[in-house]
């Protein structure tokens, strides 16, 4: 064969093997993606207002980041990073990711100011982060790639997420993702060295600085993890230590934990003993061990030397290293021994291990934490005993120099009720700011106090809000929702959203030292336009000190347009929108009560004259209703423990007594905040859930009462949510209800607890049942019980069937049984909405609770509702609230448009739609604007082409650093991070679909369908030939010029 013909052979080969190729391109990444010249990433698809910060910590730095000016701040949470400077939140840069740890370096950008590199717990997207520490802007990014397999899809690469971090030389990041250690260059994000271990069962979770180990001169590190052996299953601690560039492993260390089945072991953040040409580790482990008894913990301290690879074990539970003293190059270690009732301190010299001193300080102490104040290097611990205050906290201080106990340092903290006011994710949490202040990072925010314990300032964490629409305009009163010990609800910040430009209008904030006491904002609600200025303004009641008070706030400014001063502490506050005189119906601990803005007594009533069974522990709340007689005067109704008294208006500035609905006769009451207008008498009724005894039985209904009449106008059994007057599905010209129960059903001897789930339309005009659908299907199948049976998991849609009537849509979630095994029944589980004609009792279509994109794995449904149209094809569309994120879907196509992520657990909730489009999204102290238009457009194939494979599938999503998900024909495809995939299909007709996400959480969907033909596609083919000619053409003139071989 000559020449010429093998390199034609070898050519073909080379470019088949290349198209064939193109299918695992999409799914590679490149290694850095560098943004050129500083240029930011665009901005999120929503605007995003903030109480404060929003959630837990999870890491945080405070250090100078320039020669000039104070301490600067860098807090990280699930939600991303804040900047503080000044006492105040600078920016805030929000992450794909919980961002877990963060560490700064030397300038990268060169404008003076030391930057921070991030890691981010996301495996979709780039997630090692350099920002701009002023501007907040992205200087680089990195991620290391890791081959994992993913259920439906097989094996792929995702960005291996990231477990430790550590800065060394200035400049140098170093971090472990698993098993690889990885160093980049700080000033570009470029890599410099990896290595990787190779074994799944190494997991790194610390890397430290420490001295030269070596001898080269240059300090090495230490990286330590677990290491699962694959035998017995049991874990071993490993200290891996490395040359200082990562390109060599000098040694292992072990420490065998000698664990069983029933202990999980933790490590807290690995310190270093350093001292004269080497360095030892300081390993904390935490045992919980689970036994009959319930979780024990025990922390146990290891000092391993580095150089030797020798292991101790100390002797106490807490071992610091308190820096070296006396200047011999040895770091000392702080022994702490802490009991019950006192705490023992013991310095220990770095160099002979001999005992510097001993103190013991006759209280329980928690951990200490060694830092600097006023000059001094001292160690802090919080004193456990309980004989501070709720809204105290002292620290003892211990001179680690000298071992002398100096003067507590006490500090305010806010009295919440869950957790202590130390609680927070962080190991530290007590920092040096300045010369001589102490930066606190508490469970209720960041806390800066003097040497004395005097508070300076805070920024808080909230972690639960409340939202108020206007009633005029599309602004939202949107303020922060706390417990305290004392038991109160209340509010200390609050934020006037506009509703055109979606910023924040206004900020009204209680001091710190107000809220630590009590004075938050209670029973906050949105008002008439008091000051005449066209806004609707704010009533809120606030306990000062000794001094009780309604506060008055301006709706433009948040200014305050008056404090109403009252005698005692309140219980409950309503405003009363009588124009001729604005009043507040107010309740005490034994009356209630209707003052004038000047803090008058209008008309009061003691609770004993209506009823004396009031426990000490009770509380009694009044509501506004409507005008019960005519004469312009609201009503109102005094909720006691079991009687409702209705009060209407004898005359302005007097009330007497109207209807009372007695509950005497039952064991429990509760009042629904529903105060709805079930029977079209223009006045709001009253929903109850009461437990009455008949004989020994116990039974429990819920009963809607009108205050016109006195009577009850609907009952129900259990604990039904309701949804009033909703819409006249059956067109008499009476809205009608939707009622829905959730509830168990005890199984008998044999069989199992089920969860009954039924919506019921109930007639508007005569309360009779018009229908009864079951949102679980299948009686046989117990199926989980969730906090969304307090929301209503359907809704009212524009007319479907064409029968002029709106038809109802509402959630299934239906189990099919597959029969019996030999490991007993196997069931699966469909969800979906269905849409239902109420007046012909049929239903008409179902829409799958599916993503497009997801093998498996259907989509609980929490709250539906009806909105415009989204996608543009002439038809409105419905929201679906799943617990995890909104979706929306097209009741048309049936087919998911779009979707948006919740980052929390819980606490996600859907406030209002602004136009087709938009939604106003409350996330615990989260609020969102979202775009939820879809934008995504498949650009190649075209549909009901017919094409050659492989395909390249290309798409414009108008989503910036997006994520997309490709499934064919059902059957997921593959991931990237580009804007095409590529696909070798075989011969037919094919269904591809296609989500992308960004990094905001927003998500949208497409599909197509096309054929591919036999042969290679076109593109392929047209290379095939380029090459093959080229080949032809050039390749006998080159042969020519080769020397003849001998």
């Amino acid at each position: 064969m000559n020449r010429v013909s093998r390199y034609f052979i070898i050519t073909i080969l080379v470019v088949a093997t290349v198209a064939g190729s193109l299918t695992f391109r999409s799914s590679i990444f490149p290694p850095t993606i560098t943004l050129a010249d500083g240029t930011p990433r665009s901005e999120s698809p929503y605007d995003l207002v903030q109480l404060g910060i929003s959630g837990a910590i999870n890491d945080l730095v405070v250090e100078k980041l320039a020669d000039t000016g104070e301490e600067t701040v860098l807090a990280t949470t699930n939600k991303g990073m804040y900047i503080i400077r000044q006492q105040k939140i600078e920016r805030f840069i929000f992450t794909p990711g919980p961002v877990k740890r963060i560490a700064t370096i030397d300038d990268a950008n060169g404008d003076g100011v030391r930057d921070a590199v991030v890691t981010i717990n996301d495996s979709r997207y780039p997630n090692v982060r350099c920002y701009d520490t002023v501007s907040g802007d992205m200087l680089w990014q990195y991620s290391q790639k890791q081959r994992v397999f993913v259920e439906g899809m097989g094996w792929t690469l995702r960005h291996a997420e990231p477990t430790a971090l550590v800065v060394i030389d200035g400049n140098c990041v170093v971090y472990a993702a698993g098993n690889v250690l990885v160093m980049l260059d700080g000033s570009n994000g470029k890599r410099l060295a990896v290595y990787d271990f190779n074994d799944q069962s190494i997991e790194l979770s610390h890397i430290s600085a420490v001295s030269d180990v070596d001898g080269d001169g240059a300090d090495d590190l230490v990286a330590a993890g677990f290491w699962s052996t694959n035998t017995s299953g049991s874990r071993e601690v490993v200290l891996y230590v490395f040359s200082h560039n990562i390109g060599r492993l000098i040694r292992s260390v072990e420490i065998d934990l000698q664990s069983s089945g029933f202990e999980l072991y933790t490590m807290k953040p690995v310190e270093v003993q350093k001292m004269p040409g080497k360095s030892k580790a300081l390993v904390t482990l935490s045992k919980s061990t689970i036994s009959s008894g319930g979780v024990t913990t025990l922390d146990s301290v290891w000092l391993a030397d580095l150089d030797t690879g020798d292991v101790s074990k100390k002797s106490v539970k807490t071992v610091l290293n308190a820096g070296d003293r006396d200047g011999d190059g040895y770091d000392e270690l702080l022994n702490w021994d802490a009991g019950s009732a006192s705490a023992t301190a013991t310095l220990e010299d770095g160099e002979t291990g001999d005992d510097l001193w001993s103190l013991t300080v006759p209280d329980k102490l928690g951990v200490p934490q060694i830092l600097t104040v006023g000059g001094k290097r001292v160690a802090l611990a919080a004193r456990l005993s309980g004989n501070t205050t709720n809204n105290k906290m002292a620290f003892a201080v211990v001179d680690t120099a000298h071992g002398v106990l100096l003067n507590d340092i006490e500090i305010t903290t806010i009295p919440l009720a869950s957790g202590s006011a130390s609680s927070n994710m962080l190991s530290k949490y007590i920092y040096g700011y300045g010369d001589n202040n102490l930066l606190f990072a508490l469970g209720s925010g960041l806390l800066c106090v003097d040497d004395d314990g005097d508070t300076l300032w805070d920024v808080p964490i909230f972690n639960d809000s409340n939202v108020v629409c206007g009633d005029i305009t599309e602004d939202v009163l949107f303020y922060s929702h706390q417990e305290l010990k004392s038991g109160d609800v209340v509010a200390r910040r609050l934020i006037a959203i506009d509703g055109g430009t979606h910023r924040p209008a206004w900020i009204y904030t209680v001091s710190y030292d107000d809220f630590s006491n009590g004075g938050g904002l209670a029973y906050v609600q949105l008002v008439s336009d008091l000051n005449g200025d066209g806004k609707q303004d704010i009533a809120a009641y606030v306990k000062d000190g000794s001094v009780n008070k309604i506060v008055e706030l301006s709706g433009k400014d948040g200014s305050v347009i008056s404090e109403i001063a009252l005698g005692e502490k309140i219980y409950s506050l309503d405003f009363i929108p009588y124009a001729a005189s604005y009043s507040y119906a107010v309740t005490t601990k034994t009356a209630s009560v209707v003052i004038d803005r000047a803090g008058a007594v209008l008309w009061s009533k003691e609770f004993a004259e209506w009823s004396s069974d009031i426990g000490e522990d009770e509380h009694v709340e009044i509501r506004v209703i409507e005008d019960l007689n005519a004469d312009g005067v609201p009503g109102l109704i005094t909720l006691l423990p079991h009687m409702a008294a209705v009060s209407k208006s004898n005359g302005w500035l007097a009330y007497a007594d109207h209807k009372i609905y007695d509950m005497s006769n039952a064991v429990m009451v509760e009042y629904k905040d529903m105060f709805r207008d079930f029977n079209g008498d223009g006045v709001s009724d009253i929903v109850i859930t009461k437990t009455e005894v008949s004989g020994t039985a116990q039974k429990t209904s819920t009963v809607v009462v009108s205050p016109v009449s006195g009577d009850e106008i609907l009952r129900f059994e259990k604990q039904p949510f309701i949804d009033p007057a909703y819409a006249d599905f059956n067109g008499d010209g009476f809205a009608d209800h939707l009622v829905y129960q959730a509830y168990y059903i005890e199984g008998g001897p044999s069989e199992s607890t089920r969860i009954v789930r039924d919506l019921y339309v109930i007639s508007g005009r005569d309360g009779s049942e018009l229908c009864k659908l079951a949102i679980y299907r299948n009686p046989n199948i117990s199926a989980s019980y969730g906090d969304d049976s307090f929301k209503m998991p359907a809704c009212a849609v524009a007319d479907v069937t064409g029968d002029g009537n709106p038809d109802l849509a509402l959630y299934v979630y239906e189990v099919h049984s597959l029969g019996v095994y030999y490991f007993g029944p196997a069931h699966e589980v469909e969800t979906y909405i269905e849409i239902y004609d109420v007046a012909q009792g049929k239903s008409v279509k179902k829409i799958p609770l599916v993503l497009p994109t997801t093998m498996g794995g259907t989509k609980s449904c929490n709250l539906i509702r009806e909105i415009g149209d989204v996608n543009g094809n002439g038809s409105k569309d419905i929201i679906i609230d799943t617990g995890d994120g909104l979706m929306i879907a097209d009741i048309a196509t049936g087919q998911t448009i779009s979707m948006f992520e919740h980052y929390s657990d819980s606490g996600g909730e859907m406030v209002d739609v602004t136009d087709a489009g938009t939604l106003c999204v409350k996330d615990k102290a989260d609020f969102y604007y979202v775009d939820m238009i879809n934008d995504l457009a498949i650009t190649a194939p075209t549909a009901a082409s017919i094409t050659g494979s492989p395909v390249r599938l290309s798409w414009d999503s108008g989503l910036a650093d997006s994520f997309a998900i490709v499934t064919v024909d059902g059957v997921m495809a593959g991931q990237t991070n580009a804007g095409y995939f590529d696909l070798s299909l075989t011969e037919g007709e094919h269904v591809v679909a296609i989500g992308v996400s960004d990094e905001y959480g927003k998500s949208t969907y497409a599909e197509i369908t096309f054929s591919v033909s036999k042969g290679v596609s076109p593109a392929v083919f047209a290379i095939v030939l380029c090459v093959v000619l080229g080949t032809v053409l050039f390749l006998p003139r080159y042969v020519r010029r080769m020397p003849k071989s001998e």
